[in-house]
């Protein structure tokens, strides 16, 4: 079926965003997480839910606060992904003031996704302001020891995390941010629009 919608995603392009954004993701993440017990591709589902998750939060925080309070109110309602209860603009101020601690707390009060959790609590938050797609890099490794009983030492993985947030195009208009925000499906977990941001790729 042809894409009648200059701006909107087709089926596939959709999943083909947000497998090459999982799948690209180093396997020493999956290794060194506190994840590691599960097989890469639970590993992988839980990458594209907390991706899905916080794509949906920035979606959010482009609304103005008034369509804010009308999503929040639909979310008295209804059933969303994000738990989310502040304020667009307030969710905005956090990511651009781009301390790392607080828009992990951001992340997980807002969003219920736990960064900390998923890549360890040593993972750094770094707000892209040129892309609209994330990444996961591996900011350098040292050796720890295993445990004060254990000599043998192990190798201990540093990642930052880089969230995209440039300045909202005017060719995403306020109806695709609700569209994608309110979207509680397990079909999709990449925005319908190619201007929205998405998180975890390498």
């Amino acid at each position: 079926m042809v894409n009648t919608h200059p701006h909107k995603l087709s089926d596939a392009a959709r999943k083909s965003r947000i497998h090459k954004a999982v799948n690209q993701v180093p396997l020493s993440i999956a290794a060194s997480s506190p994840h590691h017990s599960k097989s890469v591709t639970s590993y992988h589902q839980d990458l594209q839910e907390q991706s899905k998750r916080i794509s949906q939060l920035l979606a959010y925080s482009w609304m103005s606060d008034e369509q804010g309070e009308e999503v929040r109110n639909r979310k008295k309602k209804e059933e969303f992904s994000i738990p989310v209860t502040e304020k667009p603009s307030t969710i905005a101020n956090t990511l651009q003031y781009h301390d790392s601690e607080d828009i992990k707390k951001m992340f997980k009060s807002q969003a219920n996704v736990d960064l900390d959790t998923l890549l360890g609590p040593e993972v750094v938050i770094s707000v892209d302001w040129n892309t609209f797609d994330g990444s996961i890099e591996n900011s350098g490794t040292a050796a720890v020891m295993s445990s004060k009983t254990d000599s043998s030492d192990r190798t201990k993985w540093w990642y930052t995390f880089n969230v995209p947030y440039p300045p909202k195009p005017d060719v995403v208009e306020s109806w695709q941010l609700e569209e994608w925000v309110v979207d509680t499906g397990d079909k999709y977990y990449a925005p319908p629009h190619p201007y929205i941001p998405l998180c975890s790729g390498s």
